[in-house]
């Protein structure tokens, strides 16, 4: 789709507060239509769901 823009979320928000993941790690999100990375997200376990 034209016109996207890509994201980035680099925290959870939790307790209404901005959280990085404890592993400190993020991962791409991709589009599905072609691939292209459109953002990032953090990379989050148990503990933080």
């Amino acid at each position: 789709m034209a016109g996207l823009l890509p994201f980035q979320r680099e925290a959870n928000f939790i307790g209404g507060q901005w959280v990085q993941a404890d592993s400190g790690k993020t991962f791409d999100v991709d589009n599905p239509a072609t691939g292209e990375v459109i953002g990032k997200v953090p990379d989050s376990g148990g503990a933080e769901t």
